[in-house]
Parts: C-alpha cells; structure tokens; sequence
C-alpha cells in the first residue's frame, strides 16, 4: 500500500508539472532570465536586444515616460553632432536616436516627420483613421513626411553606415 501510495503522489507531481510546464514558459519570457545592462536616457524610451525582429512585443517597461530602449540604442537631444542619428519629430517633441537597437512607446506619439540620417532598420506606425499597422523599413538617407493620426509605435535601428544626415 505505501509502494502505491508514493507512486501516485509521484505520478500526481509528474501531471501537475506537464500541466503547468507550457502556463510557466508563456508567462516568464526568456529575456526575464539573463540581466543586460541598458542604457535609459532622461526621456526614456522599453528595451529589447539590437536582434529582435520588427514585431517584437516582448519589450521590458523601464520609465514612467512610456519609452523603452534597447541595450545599445540611445536617445538624446538633437544637436549638431548628432546630425547623422535618427531624427522624428513627433507630438513629443523632437527625438534623436543612435547605435543599434529599438525603441518603443506604451502610449505611442503621434508622428510628424522620420529622417533616417546614416541609419537603417525598421519603424512601425499605426493610423489611427483606419485602425492599420504599418511596419516600414528604412536606409540612409530615407526621409519622410506624415499626415495628421499616424502614431510612432518603435523605431529599431539595425546599424548605420556612411555620412548622410538629417
């Protein structure tokens, strides 16, 4: 009777774990796991590796601003020697990113113009008229303007090259 007893309790811990093994996978990324260090700017922007693909939604929340950045990217103030670094100019004000990575608002702003400087990668915006994302991929010297209800969702940039400028 004890053999049985301690056989079903086994069998009843080998259910529970089969059961609650995918619940636990879903719920703890694995990004969770490893610790990166990640460069915030004052503005802040949620963080996600250069690698990840254009529609990441696993980014961590790092401000109370809405913005996450990527370990490597950095936002800061549009100057003259930032003249090669992403520029967008949004109802945020005017925002420059450089180096490689992505960055993501929880309440995104709305977008007016992109200029990609010596930059490539991706943006995604969503049209608040028709409801659609749209995920656009962009390469030095990409410029462009936006009409009235499209909203900024990321910016990933994927490396930089050359001397173009915004």
């Amino acid at each position: 009777m004890t053999r049985l007893t301690s056989r079903l309790a086994a069998a009843g811990i080998l259910t529970l774990a089969v059961v609650l093994a995918p619940c636990l996978a879903t719920a703890i990324p694995a990004s969770a796991a490893t610790s990166a260090p990640t460069h915030v700017a004052a503005s802040a922007v949620t963080a996600s590796p250069a690698s990840a693909s254009p529609a990441r939604t696993d980014l961590a929340h790092l401000s109370a601003s809405g913005t996450t950045v990527s370990p490597a990217i950095e936002q800061e103030s549009c100057t003259s020697g930032r003249a090669t670094w992403v520029h967008v100019d949004t109802s945020y004000g005017l925002l420059c990113f450089g180096f490689a990575g992505t960055a993501k608002w929880s309440v995104p702003p709305l977008l007016y113009t992109f200029c990609a400087g010596n930059n490539y990668g991706y943006f995604e915006t969503y049209n608040e008229a028709n409801g659609k994302y749209f995920v656009q991929h962009f390469t030095q010297g990409f410029g462009a303007d936006f009409g009235s209800l499209i909203l900024l969702v990321y910016v990933e940039i994927q490396g930089y090259s050359g001397s173009d400028k915004c």
